[in-house]
C-alpha cells in the first residue's frame, strides 16, 4: 500500500515521460511517413488524455490505481489504429507502443510493463501476418519483444528512483522540520528564560531563577533528576557557593579560591570550559555531592571583561551536557550576567539616590541652623533694638541717632549673611568659570561676611575635567569644610588648596585652629547630633573620591579629598 507522497511521485513521473514520448513521436513521425487522418486523430486524442491527466495533477486530484488501468487500455486502443495504419514497427511509430509500456511499468511494476509490451508485441504480428510471409512476422517479434522488456524496465526503474528521490526528499524535509522544531523550542526556551531572569533585580533570586530554568530546559525539573546546579560569586578572596540545588548543607559552606582546575581556566580565558569527573577537581573536590558525576561544566559570568562568578553544572551522564542543553545554559548564562550587572547598577543607583536624599536633607539642616544662627537672630536682635530706639526717642532724642547707626550696621551684616548664603546655595559663577573661580568668590565672600581671613592655593584649570555637578559637589564640601572651621575650630587663618596630581584632582581645606581629637570624636559620633563629618564622607562619595581628614588637638585640621580624573572623564563619555 503506497502512502499519498509516493502516490504523487509516481503520478509525475509517469506524466512527465508521457509528454516526452508523444513530444518525441510528433516530432519525429511526420519526417519519416506521412501519417494518414485516422493515425492524426488517435494521436490527438492520446494528446487530450495527457493534456487531461496534467490538468488533474496540477489541481492535486489523484487518480485512484484502476483509473491508470483504464488510461493504460486506452492507450493500447488509440495505438492499434496507428500501427494498423502504418505498418506496426515501420519507422518511428513503432516507438509509440512504449506508452502503454511506461505507464504500467511505472505505476504498476515491471512485470506488467513488460507484458503490456510483449503483448503489442504480439499484435504486431497479427497485423503484419496479411502482408507478409511467416518468417518476417517471427523476426519482428524477435526484434520488438526485448525491446518491450529493455522498455518496461527502464520504466519501473525510473519509477522506482523517482520514489528513492521522493523518500529522501522526505527524509530531509523531516530533518529540516524536526531541527526548525528544535530551534523554536530553544527560542521559546531562551524567550522566557531571558523574561522570568529580567523580571528581578535581586542577585539572589536571579541565580535561583537561572538555575530552576536551567533545570527545567534539561528535563530534570523536581527532586528526581540527577541535574547538580550551582551558582558561583567572585569577590576579594576567590569564589562561593551564593545558591545551589541538589547540594548538602555542608557542600554549601564550601569556598574556592580559583588558583587551581576549572575555575582557574575560566578565569583565564573567561570562555566555558569542561570539567571531567569534577569530584577530582582541585578545588571543586570540597563539594561532595559532585563527586557521583562524570562531567561538568563550568560557565564563566563575564561583566566588564571580568568574572563576577560562574554557573556549574554537573551530571552522572556525560552526555547530558551536550547538544540543547549546552546551547540552553550557554544563552542562560549571557543572559543571568546581564541581568547581575543591571542588578549592580540598579543597587548602585539606589544607593547613590539615598545618598542624594540625605545630603539634601543635611543641605536642609544645616540651611535652618545657618538662618537660625545668622539672619534670624540678627532679624530678632534688629526687631529689639528698633524698640528701644523708639522708646529712647522718646525719652532721650539726642542719643538715638547713635542706636539707629547699631541698627543699620547689624541689618547690613543679616544682609551680607543672606546674600552669602544665596550664593552657597547656588553659585552661579561655578557655571562660567568652573571651580576655582567659585572658590575664589567663596573665599572673597567669607572674608567680607565673617571677615575670616582665607588663603587660596590653586590651579586654575586643575578641575577642568570634572563634569559641573561634581564640581558644584567640591564647592559644598569646600564651604562645609570652611563653615565647620571658622565655627569650631576658631581658626586666624584658612587654606584653600587645590592642584592636579597626575591624574588625581587634590583638593584640601585646612586651618590652624585648636584641632581635635579624630579617633574620640568618630567614637562618640552616634551619641552626637551634628553630622558635619559624616556629610563631609558623602560629598567626596559623590564626587567620585575619597575623603581623609588629620586633626590633633592644638594643631590644626585638615580636610583631603583626591578624585580620579580618569575616572571622572570617563564617566563623562559614558554619559
Amino acid at each position: 500500500m503506497r502512502s499519498p507522497e509516493a502516490s504523487e511521485s509516481l503520478e509525475r513521473t509517469t506524466i512527465t515521460m508521457r509528454w516526452a514520448m508523444l513530444v518525441a513521436l510528433a516530432i519525429l513521425a511526420p519526417l519519416t511517413t506521412p501519417l494518414p487522418l485516422l493515425s492524426l486523430f488517435a494521436l490527438i486524442l492520446l494528446f487530450l488524455l495527457q493534456l487531461g491527466l496534467s490538468i488533474s495533477s496540477y489541481i492535486n486530484l489523484r487518480l485512484p490505481k484502476i483509473a491508470w488501468v483504464g488510461i493504460g487500455m486506452l492507450d493500447a486502443l488509440l495505438i492499434l489504429p496507428i500501427y494498423l495504419q502504418n505498418g506496426a514497427s515501420a519507422g518511428a511509430i513503432f516507438w509509440i507502443g512504449l506508452l502503454p509500456t511506461a505507464t504500467f511499468s511505472i505505476f504498476f511494476g515491471a512485470i506488467w510493463g513488460v507484458l503490456t509490451g510483449c503483448l503489442l508485441a504480439v499484435v504486431q504480428i497479427f497485423l503484419l501476418l496479411p502482408e507478409a510471409s511467416v518468417t518476417p512476422a517471427i523476426l519482428a517479434l524477435a526484434e520488438s519483444i526485448p525491446l518491450m522488456i529493455i522498455a518496461g524496465g527502464a520504466g519501473n526503474l525510473a519509477g522506482r528512483l523517482d520514489y528513492r528521490m521522493m523518500l529522501a526528499r522526505r527524509k530531509r524535509d523531516e530533518a529540516f522540520n524536526q531541527e526548525l522544531g528544535r530551534l523554536k523550542t530553544l527560542v521559546r526556551s531562551v524567550y522566557r528564560m531571558a523574561s522570568a531572569i529580567t523580571g528581578s533585580l535581586e542577585p539572589l533570586r536571579i541565580l535561583d531563577t537561572a538555575l530552576d530554568l536551567a533545570s527545567e530546559g534539561g528535563g530534570e525539573k523536581g527532586s528526581t533528576g540527577r541535574l547538580i546546579s550551582i551558582a558561583l560569586l567572585r569577590d576579594q578572596t576567590g569564589f562561593f557557593i551564593a545558591t545551589a540545588r541538589r547540594l548538602t548543607r555542608a557542600d554549601l559552606r564550601a569556598a574556592f579560591p580559583g588558583e587551581g582546575g576549572g575555575l582557574s581556566r575560566i578565569l583565564r580565558s573567561r570562555m566555558p570550559t569542561r570539567v571531567d569527573s569534577p569530584g577530582q577537581d582541585p578545588e571543586l573536590s570540597q563539594v561532595v555531592t559532585l563527586h557521583a558525576c562524570h562531567a561538568g561544566i563550568l560557565l564563566p559570568m563575564v561583566v566588564d571583561d571580568e568574572v563576577r562568578g560562574a554557573l556549574l553544572f554537573a551530571h552522572p551522564d556525560p552526555h547530558f551536557l551536550e547538544g540543547d542543553f549546552l546551547e540552553l545554559v550557554e544563552g542562560l548564562t549571557k543572559q543571568t550576567a546581564s541581568t547581575l550587572r543591571n542588578a549592580e547598577l540598579f543597587q548602585a543607583l539606589r544607593e547613590e539616590r539615598d545618598k542624594l536624599v540625605e545630603v539634601e536633607e543635611a543641605a536642609r539642616k544645616k540651611l535652618a541652623s545657618d538662618l537660625h544662627d545668622g539672619p534670624i537672630q540678627a532679624t530678632a536682635a534688629i526687631a529689639m533694638r528698633v524698640n528701644y530706639a523708639r522708646r529712647l526717642l522718646q525719652r532721650k532724642p539726642e542719643t538715638t541717632s547713635e542706636e539707629l547707626f547699631e541698627i543699620e550696621e547689624l541689618a547690613r551684616r543679616a544682609t551680607k549673611e543672606m546674600r552669602h548664603m544665596l550664593f552657597t546655595l547656588r553659585p552661579l559663577v561655578l557655571e562660567t568659570q568652573g571651580l576655582a573661580g567659585a572658590l575664589r568668590q567663596l573665599a572673597e565672600k567669607t572674608r567680607d561676611t565673617f571677615n575670616q581671613d582665607i588663603l587660596l592655593d590653586m590651579e586654575p584649570t586643575a578641575a577642568d575635567t570634572l563634569d559641573i555637578n561634581r564640581q558644584g559637589v567640591l564647592f559644598n564640601l569646600v564651604d562645609e569644610a570652611i563653615g565647620n572651621a571658622r565655627k569650631h575650630a576658631k581658626a586666624p587663618h584658612i587654606w584653600i588648596r587645590m592642584h592636579r596630581e597626575i591624574d588625581t584632582l587634590f583638593l584640601e581645606v585646612a586651618d590652624d585652629g585648636v584641632g581635635f581629637d579624630l579617633a574620640e570624636v568618630e567614637k562618640h559620633y552616634t551619641e552626637r547630633s551634628s553630622l558635619g563629618l559624616v556629610n563631609l564622607r558623602e560629598r567626596a562619595e559623590l564626587a567620585g573620591g575619597n575623603l581623609q581628614i588629620v586633626s590633633a588637638a592644638g594643631k590644626g585640621t585638615r580636610v583631603q579629598v583626591r578624585i580620579p580624573l580618569q575616572l571622572a572623564s570617563s564617566s563623562e563619555k559614558t554619559a
